[in-house]
């Protein structure tokens, strides 16, 4: 299963090798649209893709064959007991995770492993997006900088990013080899951050 969500336009893309769909939380059924691809390995066989759009606070979940299968349960019953497990009311991510074990994982261990990944939804607004169009130019990073440092600067998110910069480059150190050059031979020392 292979899924990438857009939070600006508030659509996933889903493809999937013959896995079983994720689920939603607001409707809590696989997306039909979402058809199988081939196993993987079995090489250049194309595979269909699938747009979904996720309202905000969307919970998807995405699982193993394993987690719903588990204790030798059939798979539509496994999808019911975890469409129910998903509907209960769980503030945090983690209760709905212990809802979910809780309810498929109480048999003995099964043979195939289980997993599940959540996902919530969180679109973002046109305020904090920004899109330009510059040329394919080496002469354009500094331009390009400059419009992140002004986009950013208002929020705070530059001088984090700023600050990891400079903890990056004060972590620097040199790591000359036993006959005081680099690998390469350059005689510049490698460094690594």
């Amino acid at each position: 299963m292979y899924a990438v969500y857009d939070p600006v336009t508030r659509r996933c893309t889903l493809a999937r090798a013959g896995h079983l769909p994720p689920l939603r939380l607001t409707a809590l059924s696989p997306s039909p649209t979402c058809q199988p691809g081939p196993p993987p390995g079995l090489g250049f066989l194309p595979f269909e893709s699938a747009e979904l759009e996720l309202p905000d606070g969307t919970l998807l979940t995405l699982f193993t064959n394993g987690l719903i299968g588990a204790g030798d349960r059939d798979v539509d019953p496994g999808l019911n007991c975890l469409a129910e497990a998903l509907a209960a009311p769980a503030p945090t991510s983690e209760d709905v995770c212990e809802n979910v074990t809780g309810a498929l994982l109480t048999g003995p261990p099964s043979d195939d492993d289980g997993a599940l990944l959540l996902a919530r939804t969180h679109g973002l607004d046109a305020g904090q997006v920004a899109s330009w169009n510059l040329a394919c130019d080496p002469a354009v990073v500094a331009d390009s900088r400059a419009l992140a440092v002004r986009r950013l600067a208002p929020t705070g998110a530059w001088s984090s990013c700023n600050s990891l910069r400079k903890w990056c480059s004060a972590s620097w150190s040199s790591t000359p080899s036993a006959t005081g050059q680099s690998p390469s031979g350059s005689g510049r020392s490698g460094r690594t951050c």
